[in-house]
């Protein structure tokens, strides 16, 4: 009995060990060159078949032909095309030929810059027509002095000489009443229609210059070009400094107020903008109304205009300015007569 089943189990052995090496051969083959040794002790390794345990191993070189040389040929390729790119410019770097054009030129000769810059340039030849004017300027009022010749004045000239001394009347006029101290004296009539001399009396009010903006018969220009009056405008910067108000007479409406503002500002007259402009403040208003107005804050000392009824409203209503001649010797002692301030 126990003979049978040793030996059914010794059958049973040898089918077992070649189920393994078997088994054992399959990664073997699948590998391709990897060699697996299975291992039996004693007995059981002297009774495996020998085709079971045998496995041939593959050839060495066919590692090193299949994948190697493909993974090291690429790597190759790679490598050698940058070089390739790399070494193409050194080619027209070494045969480009250095620049020979700069060492054909010739400068111009120097005289010409010169003759071109005057050529293109006004304002050189305005510049030179000046100085020859003003040489020849000099050398005709040398030439008239020499020979005892007074040059006659043009009309602008002598409008201009006006002008300046009738500023410098205001000027003297106005230190002179405000040394005066107080009560100042009013440029302004007490009593208009009764055509005398009379002053009014001023409190210890501001005192103020009033100087009519509108031409005879016209409004105040509000555009066009002007002059800048410096004659005027040094006179009334000192009276300012002195503490006398400055202020401006206009039939112009409102709505031109900014541009009225404008022209004193650009003609020099008031280049702060400190000074008050009167405009009028509804259709028909007169300026008598308006001086009357700054008259109650203020102590009028001085007025200025282009024509008579600039200082009181009542020669708008002579037939003859002849019948007011009691009033003449108010010009020069508070009204002034002046060229239009801010006229073209």
């Amino acid at each position: 009995m126990m003979t049978k089943r040793s030996a059914l189990l010794a059958g049973l052995g040898g089918i077992c060990l070649q189920g393994c090496v078997a088994a054992a051969a399959i990664p073997v083959i699948a590998g391709a060159g990897s060699i697996v040794r299975s291992g039996v002790s004693g007995d059981d390794e002297a009774q495996a078949p020998e085709g079971t345990v045998i496995v041939a191993q593959p050839p060495a070189q066919a590692p090193s032909s299949d994948v190697p040389e493909t993974a090291a040929s690429a790597p190759y390729l790679a490598t050698s095309a940058p070089a390739e790119a790399a070494d193409a410019p050194t080619t027209p770097v070494a045969a480009a030929p250095p620049p020979a054009e700069p060492a054909v030129l010739t400068p111009p000769p120097a005289q010409e810059p010169i003759a071109q810059t005057r050529a293109a340039s006004p304002a050189i030849s305005e510049v030179e027509a000046a100085a020859q004017e003003a040489l020849a300027s000099i050398r005709a009022a040398e030439a008239e002095r020499v020979s005892g010749m007074a040059p006659v004045p043009s009309a602008a000239a002598t409008t201009g000489a006006q002008s300046d001394s009738t500023y410098a009347a205001i000027r003297s006029y106005t230190l002179q009443t405000l040394a005066g101290g107080i009560p100042l004296p009013s440029a302004q009539l007490a009593d208009p229609s009764s055509l005398e001399p009379v002053r009014r009396e001023c409190a210890g009010d501001p005192p103020t210059i009033v100087i009519d903006l509108d031409p005879a018969g016209d409004l105040a220009p509000i555009s066009g070009p002007i002059a800048v009056n410096t004659g005027l405008g040094r006179v009334l910067a000192e009276m300012r400094a002195r503490g006398v108000t400055i202020a401006w007479v206009t039939n112009r409406g409102a709505m031109d107020a900014r541009a009225i503002r404008d022209r004193l500002v650009a003609s020099g007259l008031d280049p702060e903008a400190r000074d008050v402009v009167y405009v009028e403040r509804y259709p028909g208003e007169s300026k008598q109304s308006r001086r009357d107005t700054l008259a109650q804050n203020h102590c009028i000392i001085a007025m200025a205009g282009d024509e008579r009824s600039d200082f009181d409203d009542l020669y708008n209503y002579l037939r003859d300015e002849s019948g007011a001649q009691s009033l003449e010797p108010m010009l020069g002692a508070g009204w002034f007569l002046i060229d239009n301030p801010v006229g073209q």
